[in-house]
């Protein structure tokens, strides 16, 4: 398929999505099995786009790609919404985010250690925010904040290595950015305050992160 045919496909799937979050939408069992089927579409046609690329070919472009495909697991073992599929999935998505830091790393490796301090900030501002509502999970969420925070600095550092900074460069940087914002919400609704209707924001930004980082590879070959 095309590129259009992918982007077709994937943008159906997530309009389906977000149509079956609408409030008082009751389609009974079948509501939640739509839903397991068209999540992970969008994060499945990234993958299926980026193997038809050229990038496929390089290290960059498969870790990439592995990152897209953990994603669409996650994003079912996560539907169920019970703790134990809410940790198989943080689990998954754990992975995902170090493939992506992998890739990133593989990318360019030099440190430029001032990048990381604005996502110090934020990972351990909100870390510091959810601490007296962890419980259990005050270790398991510290370790996803620091490789979330190390992703975001690695997608950060890569942002002009060979001079001037390219669209994939500046696409991989907003791509992490907006993957880490969609984490954030989550683990502020679920941990400390609860926001109606926020599911809409995110699974707007995962997917336009996960967009993002499917087209920081537009570089590689």
């Amino acid at each position: 398929m095309n590129s259009r045919a992918w982007a077709i496909i994937g943008g159906i799937a997530a309009a389906v999505y977000l149509i079956l979050m609408a409030p008082g939408l009751d389609l009974g069992e079948a509501q939640f099995w739509i839903g397991i089927v068209v999540k992970p579409i969008p994060a499945l046609c990234l993958m299926g786009w980026l193997i038809q690329q050229s990038a496929i070919g390089t290290t960059y472009g498969k870790t990439i790609a592995i990152g897209l495909g953990l994603s669409a697991l996650a994003d079912v073992l996560i539907e169920p919404g019970t703790d134990t599929a809410f940790i198989a999935g943080l689990i998954v998505f754990l992975l995902a985010h170090i493939a992506y830091t992998v890739g990133y790393i593989i990318d360019y490796c030099g440190w430029k250690p001032l990048r990381s301090l604005p996502f110090i900030a934020w990972v351990g501002g909100l870390y510091a925010y959810l601490f007296s509502d962890l419980g259990g999970m005050a270790i398991p969420v510290a370790v996803y904040c620091l490789v979330i925070g190390t992703m975001l600095w690695r997608s950060a550092a890569r942002v002009g290595d060979a001079g001037s900074p390219t669209r994939a460069e500046w696409y991989g940087l907003v791509g992490a950015i907006a993957f880490a914002a969609s984490d954030s919400l989550i683990a502020v609704n679920r941990f400390a305050t609860s926001i109606e209707h926020v599911g809409y924001p995110i699974m707007i930004l995962y997917w336009l992160g996960q967009l993002g980082i499917a087209r920081s590879t537009d570089d590689a070959a």
